[in-house]
């Protein structure tokens, strides 16, 4: 059964043999009163922080990964993430295998200079009649302004370097 603020505060105030609160006076409690109050908030800013695996704390979600992206965000819900049990599943597109991740601390994502492979990937769409092969010398695309004049592109899990653009 799910329980307000009021009821819980109430509930710890019954157990102390105190007064109850009421919705017309929660605002302004006195003494004991405040003193469960603050109980009942702390116990549940401990539980919501700290209990992650309490089926109303926890939750899964999927993204699918894009080559050259390093930086995703996350559900705006999210409190945590549990990088022991975060894993990159095998894609064959990509032909690469899956693995867990691992947390960095802020000096180690430093020195591995991850900072600077932060910056927004550019995108744009291909077009389709063009029947891309190993043959082709030449992609046309819808948009060029935010690529480099020399470069590297990724195509589903191909990886195309490119010596300038039109």
């Amino acid at each position: 059964m799910a329980e307000t603020f009021l009821t819980l505060t109430n509930k710890t105030l019954v157990r102390m043999n105190e007064v109850e609160l009421t919705s017309s006076n929660f605002a302004s409690p006195r003494g004991v009163q405040t003193q469960c109050q603050n109980a009942v908030n702390e116990s549940i800013r401990y539980i919501n922080q700290r209990e992650f695996a309490y089926p109303f704390n926890h939750a899964s979600n999927s993204s699918t990964l894009t080559p050259g992206v390093a930086k995703y965000t996350v559900p705006t819900s999210t409190k945590y993430i549990d990088y022991n049990t975060a894993r990159i599943k095998k894609d064959e597109d990509l032909a690469s295998a899956g693995n867990s991740l691992t947390k960095l601390n802020y000096n180690e994502y430093i020195s591995r200079d991850y900072a600077v492979q932060e910056d927004d990937v550019a995108s744009t769409t291909i077009n389709a009649s063009d029947g891309l092969s190993a043959a082709v010398t030449t992609i046309t695309v819808a948009d060029t302004s935010d690529f480099d004049a020399t470069g590297t592109l990724f195509i589903g899990g191909e990886q195309i370097t490119y010596t300038g653009n039109r």
